[in-house]
């Protein structure tokens, strides 16, 4: 018997509460900040996210994803909040959450569906990376160890550091957090050979960067270095990039209880500007300083799978 499923991952940009956290720079998403971030502007990103996972799949599967890897989101109390927005609720999702030390408080983290998923253990892995002033934290590359469908596996979410200020002089960060992540791969198959091992993240590096192809130099599967997919997952200086990507490693890839059957972003119609400056890139929450309802600006990834039993 099969049972399609699908494993997203989406960046949320900026799901940040209305609180001022002491620790953090998210002064401007605050109601006296720069976007003027209300309880009621709140309340609309998390229902527009919480019906965005929720329509991810259905065209492949019955259900939205079993499991969810996101980033750019500030803590607990947002994500206890997605969970339990009216699109998601029904299908009870579980999350796992660590506050990173990034300066703008914004953290990976990872949803599963409690009915397939069962947790085991989970750890946030911290990394800093070389700035302009020396060295600073970053988000953390999280660990989670579960089992899906009655079958052990490791997933680890990222979001490696941005390239806002030039791609050139922000990419030994990337490679450090390329190196990281082939360390933790190697500390798993150190214990397990056998491990079956899905990254998902936004990487800010496409899939044939040199972080991805050399200093992360492991023979995984990237059904996102297909040209095929689409013109891309987000819009930076005004160009198409595939930032955010799923990654399976061949254990997985190779396994008798699971089949990869596609990969996919999803842009359906909704999630685009329809005018103006940007049409055509996904639709953000605030367009300059104005709120317009909108979602992220990335668009969500997916793959798909067969699950044998």
């Amino acid at each position: 018997m099969n049972n399609t499923q699908t494993i997203a991952f989406y960046n949320l940009e900026n799901l940040f509460d209305p609180e001022d956290a002491e620790h953090t720079r998210d002064s401007n998403f605050t109601p006296g900040g720069l976007y003027r971030w209300n309880r009621d502007k709140y309340r609309q990103k998390i229902d527009n996210l919480g019906k965005v996972i929720s329509s991810i799949g259905p065209d492949h599967a019955q259900n939205p994803p079993v499991i969810v890897g996101v980033c750019e989101v500030e803590n607990r109390s947002c994500l206890q909040d997605l969970v339990n927005c009216d699109a998601l609720r029904k299908y009870n999702y579980g999350f796992v959450h660590f506050d990173s030390n990034d300066r703008r408080g914004l953290d990976t983290a990872f949803l599963y569906r409690e009915k397939h998923f069962k947790l085991i253990n989970s750890q946030a892995f911290s990394t800093e990376v070389e700035g302009r002033m020396g060295m600073e934290p970053t988000r953390d590359i999280l660990h989670v160890e579960g089992v899906l469908f009655d079958q052990p596996i490791h997933i680890l979410i990222n979001h490696w550091p941005s390239r806002l200020q030039g791609s050139r002089s922000t990419r030994n960060k990337r490679r450090t957090l390329a190196r990281e992540l082939a360390r933790i791969v190697d500390s798993i198959y150190l214990k397990d050979p056998a491990s079956k091992i899905l990254i998902a993240g936004d990487f800010n590096d496409q899939p044939k960067d040199y972080s991805l192809r050399n200093d992360f130099a492991y023979d995984f599967f990237n059904a996102f270095e297909q040209n095929n997919l689409g013109p891309g997952t987000v819009r930076f200086k005004n160009k198409w990039v595939v930032f955010d990507q799923i990654l399976l490693d061949q254990n997985l890839l190779k396994s008798d209880y699971l089949t990869y059957i596609a990969a996919g972003i999803y842009n359906p119609p909704y999630l685009i500007e329809s005018k103006g400056r940007y049409k055509g890139s996904p639709k953000r929450s605030f367009r300059g300083r104005h709120f317009q309802d909108g979602y992220s600006d990335h668009f969500p990834v997916y793959t798909v799978f067969d699950f044998h039993f």
